[in-house]
């Protein structure tokens, strides 16, 4: 809390995240600024490959709590019996998992799920593309790379109406957003959007179109260098006062 208070300027990832550490630290507005992380949109870009009919694509540490994989894993136990789906979970190796193969087997869902443990990045592009739907279910973010990640690739997102999200997404227009901690809800949106092509199509041209407006890494360091410039004249008068030497009668 010290150190917080002594710097200069703090930047986050977010307004959520500016606002959680404001608060945190007890901090003034003016101390900490916002600046959206970027995605690379010549990695992360739509590619030509077809999509998986049945593919339903899950990024992130399901050993963390706040990325929900308990809520999603949940939502897929209640379409199991009427959907014909395979969910590819990007994670960690299964060996070194644990909650998320403990509910895979809980729930009878061994033959639905492919865990694919840690690949390279080409590799998780590929699979942004050929998702017939990316799905997140955190309840908590920084950021939300994963998520800007998939809408960069035009994937359909299904994700939670969480405050990081919401500053990525729009529900409707680029996203599908459903209230966190809630697997029924989260399932009802993946079986209307499972069954609703033109919806599907017109969310993932339009993620793909706000990344490209908002989150490109251009931006973030325009921005970033608009940080320092407004603040290093006050850091070089600053030290120009405590340095100087009065004169002497």
């Amino acid at each position: 809390e010290v150190v917080a208070r002594r710097m200069d300027r703090i930047i986050t990832g977010s307004r959520k995240s500016r606002e959680s550490v404001r608060q945190a630290f007890a901090l003034r507005e003016d101390q900490i600024t916002a600046i959206h992380d970027g995605v690379d949109t010549n990695v992360f870009r739509p590619m030509e490959v077809a999509k998986k009919p049945g593919m339903i694509l899950f990024v992130g540490n399901s050993e963390d709590r706040n990325k929900g994989a308990r809520f999603f894993l949940e939502a897929i136990d209640v379409l199991k019996d009427e959907m014909e789906f395979r969910v590819t979970f990007v994670d960690n190796q299964k060996s070194l998992l644990k909650m998320a193969p403990r509910l895979v087997d809980e729930f009878g869902l061994n033959s639905r799920i492919d865990f694919t443990g840690r690949i390279p990045t080409p590799d998780l592009v590929r699979h942004y593309n050929e998702a017939r739907l990316f799905v997140t279910a955190s309840v908590h973010e920084g950021f939300g790379l994963p998520l800007a990640e998939a809408m960069a690739c035009g994937a359909p997102v299904v994700a939670t109406q969480i405050g990081a999200y919401e500053e990525i997404a729009t529900h409707g227009e680029n996203a599908w957003l459903v209230p966190p901690r809630n697997p029924r809800a989260l399932a009802d949106a993946i079986r209307m959007l499972w069954n609703d092509e033109p919806l599907r199509a017109r969310l993932a041209a339009n993620g793909r179109q706000r990344v490209l407006e908002a989150f490109n890494w251009r931006k973030a360091a325009e921005e970033t260098l608009a940080v320092y410039e407004e603040v290093l004249p006050m850091k070089r008068r600053s030290f120009a006062m405590a340095t100087s030497v009065p004169e002497q009668e």
